[in-house]
């Protein structure tokens, strides 16, 4: 299905006449900030294409999607991975191969750190392992101190939204174990989010990579960044100009940089 998508998208973008000029609804959370944000003036100015951005977690976007309340979706991670959160929030959904959806561009999730954890000197970045990360998402680890900073609880935060982000941290770098109990979990934007754990001490949470190079936020040098695609999943229900319009942000989307590295 993927190869099928790929395969007319491109016919489509060589018809004679092809041209944008249309307003896309799209759902996207994780890929808001770092894909689409900056880009959204080249968008609208070289397509010709206005996005209508709903900022909402993986599974409400597929819910969403699937009602015809959107075009395409923007989703972190493989279709696998979507498809497997759903059925863990207890939404059916249909055979893999019975979606439209293609790569569009690839990010890299880290871990976010509230910068008041280095106020202690004994505080080492290279100390915080992929084991002691886990220890801390976990709540075995209640106390920074513990973690060779200073005496100040971990407070861990997420955010509502990031349904499949949070399945997907959890599956490689918690090794399938639960966030801890107590986590804070927040509603809102990506972006309300990052703000919060930045202005809360003690927290630690998981974000892309636009966040770690912003100087709000701390991430440790060893713990686990994982690499990810932005998969894009178009609509049964798109019609042929939407589609079109779909082929060339598609085209537009996987001719950017990458985000991931630093």
């Amino acid at each position: 299905m993927v190869r099928l998508f790929f395969l007319v998208l491109c016919i489509v973008m060589a018809l004679p006449g092809f041209a944008g000029g249309s307003t896309i609804r799209v759902g996207a959370y994780t890929a808001k900030p770092g894909l689409l944000d900056p880009n959204l003036g080249r968008i609208q100015r070289e397509l010709g294409i206005r996005l209508e951005i709903s900022e909402l977690g993986g599974v409400d976007m597929l819910r969403s999607l699937e009602a015809g309340r959107l075009d395409a979706i923007f989703v972190a991670g493989s279709m696998e991975n979507l498809l497997e959160t759903a059925q863990k929030h207890g939404y059916p959904t249909k055979f893999i191969f019975d979606y439209h959806y293609c790569q569009v561009g690839e990010d890299e999730l880290s871990v976010l750190v509230n910068p008041d954890v280095l106020t202690d000197a004994s505080m080492l970045m290279a100390e915080l392992d992929p084991g002691t990360i886990r220890g801390l998402f976990t709540g075995r680890i209640r106390n920074w101190r513990e973690a060779g900073g200073p005496d100040m609880p971990v407070v861990v935060l997420r955010a509502r939204q990031m349904h499949t982000t949070n399945n997907l941290f959890q599956k490689i770098a918690m090794q399938g174990e639960a966030f801890a109990a107590d986590a804070r979990i927040l509603d809102g934007s990506l972006n309300a989010f990052v703000e919060t754990l930045s202005r809360t001490r003690g927290a630690i949470g998981i974000g892309p990579l636009p966040f770690v190079r912003s100087t709000k936020v701390w991430s440790p040098a060893q713990a686990p960044k994982i690499r990810r695609p932005f998969v894009l999943v178009v609509s049964d229900r798109a019609t042929p100009g939407m589609r079109r319009s779909l082929a060339r942000l598609v085209d537009f989307l996987r001719r950017l940089p990458p985000q991931v590295g630093r």
